[in-house]
């Protein structure tokens, strides 16, 4: 679009040329054109912005009308600066051919005669003269109101020399001048250099003085996409339908308003072949049927070429439905507005679908029938508004309900590691070795207490397997999924064993910043063990008393008591009785704490479990330290079953870690055992000096068998009787490997 439209006006029979300003620029009669531009914008807008589509779309014959003033030579430096600004134009467009000749020409004379008399000049020659120039025109505003003026092109159109004015579309085609009335195309044959306005040196182009941007098919099918994606198909078809129809509408009123349309089937022909040279589709019109009188229209159109629908492909894939929302919604709006009624269009097949081209049909709002209302609540607002907040709120739902499985993950995870737990010490329960009567009757009562809701005490010595009881009681109970929480009271203080036990508040003493919940409250419905019962203070004691006696506990700093349910379990490896006799241990707590007592015996009182100990402990070892050692040698197994283990089970687990750490071969020797076990003799306790002639007999063995380091023939020697009753002694006693 030429910026600067020179004209000839008509006054009292004279001629004269007058620079007619048809598009926005820097003079002062630009804010009367932008004014009036945002004005007839937001007018439109505002019929838009309520609902789609719009209820009462205005009439036919109320365009929006956009005066253009015209600008007299007598207006000064501003005629001036309107001719210039012609001249920059040509420079701007350009001239091609022979032309150029005819361009330095016009550039020598302004130079001459300055602009205003270059003006006059160039009026007087293409009367008078009426020489042949090759110009590039633009025509596409009405004459102001009240004012004779034509368009230059009209001008050249009519002088008695044949004039033809170049167009350059955008593909680079010659377009000769259309037929016009009062300046603009009397057919719908348009062209895009007669719609566009360019203004390069603004950074703004202008279609119908609406302004446009050039967007790539790729950026718009990328949009698409994150549409879908992101809203979710159905609500990505409304919006698209909203905004194409939002597009048509708008381009329906501006080219509706420089159009001189005898009906508006001839508008809504020529919105086809805008929508075709605005690049979006080319549109093929089959079949247009409008009965004035009753207001029917039904129209068929073809859709070639649909970028729409071949970024959906590119994208997606082939579909099972139709995708070209966006045109759909264009021809809606633009045939509404040419109609003055509510007119939708449905897309029958698409190439998406893989048809040969797009066909979609248009009706008016009556013959749409019982479908009406599905196809316009398409196109309403509080219809995509309300399917965005009932995403909204499936998100959060979503999101409610994937919080809540997650919390019950967790759970589920927790249970599990303790079914592991369980499964993993049960497995281990199946190798605890209990050959001796005395560990047999320990596992029998163990499982006899389990099940009952009692406090247990177990008693037993260092490494005796104290621990193993008390989970095994845990896990054969009904509080075996419950928590199982330890404590060796005998590795606190005074201050952090209530602390720990009990829990305390915020204030109750120095480093207490927070409330902190007590290991009863911790355990909840599971087991306490307190490890080395026969070790807390006596003020600890009482407190303990109070949580098994009356199941309810006082944090420390505390004002109110707190209900607890855990069952207690101790453990302690001191004589409490005689504890309560020298008055260092509650006589009221140890018969709470003793309601049933379980005592394990040490290991030097069954050694008849050290052998098949001595085997489990070594396959562990070996797995764990991967060493090819299989076996232990019977000098090896004689010196285990001399030592009298003060540290039971637990010290032998660890002399036989060590003879597979220094074990050559795949057995396991003397040499390999700790010093103290084959080299140390052992100092016999008073007990030991019995009269009974069984026990004296063992004792008088093992003390040979230490003398000769394990050799059995120097040993029988010593002892006055044959390797074979030796060895009878010692399978007897339990000796033997």
């Amino acid at each position: 679009m030429l910026h600067t439209r020179t004209a000839i006006e008509y006054r009292n029979g004279v001629a004269a040329v007058v620079p007619t300003i048809v598009g926005v620029d820097r003079i002062v009669d630009e804010a009367v054109d932008r004014q009036a531009r945002l004005d007839a914008e937001r007018a439109l807008d505002e019929v838009l912005a309520d609902s789609f589509p719009a209820s009462d779309p205005p009439s036919w014959n109320s365009g929006i009308i956009r005066p253009q003033p015209a600008v007299n030579l007598a207006s000064g430096s501003v005629a001036v600066r309107a001719a210039e600004r012609s001249l920059r134009m040509v420079d701007v467009i350009g001239v091609s051919g022979p032309a150029h000749g005819v361009q330095s020409f016009l550039r020598a004379l302004r130079t001459l005669f300055g602009a205003a008399g270059f003006a006059l000049l160039f009026g007087v020659a293409i009367l008078l003269v009426g020489l042949p120039i090759v110009l590039i025109v633009r025509a596409c505003s009405k004459p102001s109101a009240g004012s004779s003026a034509f368009p230059l092109a009209e001008v050249l159109d009519r002088s008695m020399h044949p004039v033809v004015a170049t167009l350059r579309s955008y593909n680079g085609t010659v377009v000769k001048p259309q037929p016009r009335r009062n300046g603009i195309p009397t057919r719908p044959d348009l062209h895009l250099a007669e719609l566009l306005d360019f203004r390069p040196d603004r950074g703004i182009i202008r279609l119908q003085e609406q302004r446009v941007v050039i967007l790539s098919a790729a950026a718009m099918g990328l949009l698409r996409k994150e549409l879908i994606e992101t809203l979710g198909l159905e609500t990505a078809r409304r919006v698209a339908i909203r905004f194409g129809y939002a597009d048509g509408y708008h381009d329906a009123v501006n080219l509706r308003e420089r159009s001189n349309w005898s009906d508006p089937v001839e508008g809504v022909r020529a919105g086809a072949v805008l929508q075709t040279l605005e690049g979006i589709v080319r549109t093929e019109i089959r079949r247009i049927d409008h009965d004035a009188s009753t207001g029917r229209f039904e129209e068929d159109v073809v859709w070639h070429e649909s970028y729409v629908a071949e970024q959906h492909v590119h994208h997606y894939g082939k579909t099972s439905s139709p995708v070209c929302w966006s045109l759909v919604g264009y021809a809606s709006g633009f045939v509404s507005a040419c109609m003055g009624k509510e007119i939708y269009f449905r897309e029958t097949s698409c190439v998406a679908q893989g048809a040969r081209q797009c066909v979609a049909i248009g009706r008016d709002a009556e013959s749409w029938g019982g479908d009406l209302d599905r196809i316009r609540a398409d196109f309403q607002a509080a219809t995509v508004g309300h399917e965005v907040e009932r995403l909204h709120e499936a998100v959060r739902k979503r999101l409610k309900e994937l919080d809540r499985r997650e919390r019950l993950l967790e759970r589920r995870e927790r249970e599990l590691n303790l079914l592991r737990e369980r499964i993993n010490r049960h497995a281990a329960s199946k190798h605890f070795v209990a050959g001796s009567q005395a560990m047999q009757d320990v596992l029998e009562m163990a499982a006899r207490v389990a099940p009952l809701d009692t406090t247990v005490l177990v008693y037993g010595e260092s490494g005796t397997g104290k621990e193993f009881i008390v989970r095994l009681i845990h896990d054969q109970s009904p509080r075996a999924a419950a928590p199982f929480v330890s404590i060796n009271c005998a590795a606190l203080t005074e201050t952090l064993l209530e602390s720990e036990l009990f829990g305390h508040v915020r204030g109750a003493f120095t480093g207490a910043v927070r409330d902190k919940a007590g290991l009863f409250e911790v355990a909840g419905n599971g087991t306490i063990f307190l490890d080395e019962i026969g070790e807390i203070a006596p003020t600890v004691q009482a407190k303990l008393l109070r949580a098994v006696q009356e199941r309810e506990i006082r944090r420390v700093g505390a004002e109110r008591s707190i209900k607890v349910t855990a069952r207690v379990v101790a453990a302690t490896n001191r004589d409490l009785r005689a504890a309560v006799d020298a008055g260092t241990f509650r006589e009221d707590l140890f018969f709470r704490l003793g309601a049933f007592i379980i005592t394990v015996p040490p290991l030097r009182d069954r050694r008849e479990d050290i052998p098949p100990l001595v085997h489990n402990f070594l396959i562990r070892a070996a797995a764990r330290m991967k060493k090819d050692v299989r076996a232990v040698s019977a000098d090896a197994i004689a010196a285990l079953m001399r030592y009298r283990w003060p540290g039971n089970v637990r010290e032998l687990e660890h002399a036989v870690e060590r003879a597979v750490i220094l074990a050559n071969s795949a057995s396991i020797h003397v040499r390999d055992l700790p010093p103290e076990v084959t080299q140390k003799p052992r100092t016999r306790a008073s007990g030991d000096d019995t009269l009974d002639l069984a026990q004296q007999e063992r004792v008088m063995i093992e003390r040979a068998l230490e003398r000769f380091n394990g050799n059995r023939k120097k040993a029988a020697g010593a002892l006055k009787i044959s390797t074979v009753t030796l060895w009878r002694k010692m399978k007897q006693y339990g000796m033997s490997s």
